[in-house]
């Protein structure tokens, strides 16, 4: 069985602002495909499974989480905007931001939210990736999200 690995010189593995989770494996995980449309599939293996190591990167869920930075900016994660929609998007964290003591609490992420094209995964440089993005601010108590890494491969 072929391994995957990082590649450190394209797409979010390139830009150093991009946090890789340190985690653990264990248990099943979930995984998430990049479509020639541009768009995340999520999918939960039940069995042990081997990918291809041309194409597209996977992003693999970070169950156990044992260190992250204040806010978790710089994180990746996917998200969807709640439980009955089946349309996952692909984030880098700006900030995450917990507002109890206010009159009305809303707990926020603010989230560079990848657009969608693919041409992202051939970045080389931070000034070109950030065009592939654009910030949002989402509710946290309205969205279900996964901090994630991505396992690179080679784009064909």
């Amino acid at each position: 069985m072929a391994s995957v690995s990082y590649d450190p010189y394209h797409g979010l593995n390139f830009e150093q602002s991009v946090i890789r989770c340190q985690t653990y494996t264990q248990g099943k995980g979930d995984v998430w495909l990049v479509t020639e449309a541009g768009d995340l599939r999520h999918l939960r293996p039940n069995y042990r499974f081997s990918c291809s190591l041309a194409g597209w990167p996977l992003f693999v869920r970070s169950t156990c989480m044992k260190v992250t930075g204040q806010c978790s900016r710089g994180y990746l994660i996917v998200f969807k905007k709640n439980s009955s929609c089946e349309l996952w998007h692909l984030g880098v964290v700006h900030g995450m931001f917990y507002q109890r003591k206010s009159i009305v609490p809303q707990d926020v992420a603010h989230v560079y939210q990848w657009n969608g094209d693919l041409r992202m995964f051939e970045c080389t440089d931070s000034k070109t990736l950030l065009g592939f993005f654009n910030l949002v601010s989402l509710d946290l108590d309205s969205i279900e999200m996964f901090f994630v890494n991505q396992v690179g491969t080679t784009v064909c």
